[in-house]
């Protein structure tokens, strides 16, 4: 389905077996990556400064050992796919790391508008998290509701006056 939308769904990333357990989910945050095809690319396995994101060969679909992960988000900002992703879940909330490219750079404490996989508003968030990064990409963390954790894949931030 991928090959054809150019979207990968929620099915095939459970297919292929690339998201965390909720029970891991509820404990801490867990790095899912969302990239579905074999293609020569490691940045977030060469950037994981424990190992927790590994690829046995270039080509390979990256791994995750949850376990290992301490939520540094190296990874998440490394990715030249926009495709990886940190989530926990606290009660009817969750919190998601999210890279973030576009203009412009919200604050902490923003209201943000909450988007799916094609780009779609679900919903409005809440900015706890900014990291920039010159000449890389920024990584966001948004409070958003549980049930759009594994849907939430971006923010358009509210242009400021």
């Amino acid at each position: 389905m991928f090959k054809e939308t150019g979207i990968v769904s929620l099915e095939e990333l459970k297919e292929k077996n690339l998201l965390p357990p909720e029970n891991i989910m509820m404990e801490k945050f867990v790095p899912f990556v969302e990239c579905v095809e074999n293609i020569p690319c490691n940045p977030c396995s060469s950037s994981c400064p424990t190992g927790a994101i590994r690829k046995d060969k270039i080509t390979d679909i990256p791994r995750v050992e949850w376990d290992k992960c301490i939520a540094c988000l190296k990874c998440v900002a490394s990715c030249p796919g926009l495709a990886i992703f940190l989530a926990k879940i606290e009660g009817d909330k969750a919190k998601i790391y999210l890279p973030h490219e576009m203009l412009p750079v919200p604050q902490k404490g923003d209201s943000v508008t909450l988007l799916d996989r094609e780009g779609k508003a679900v919903g409005k968030g809440e900015v706890f998290f900014v990291m920039r990064y010159p000449d890389k990409t920024n990584v966001v963390g948004v409070s958003v509701p549980k049930d759009l954790v594994w849907s939430v894949r971006a923010i358009r931030a509210e242009v400021r006056e």
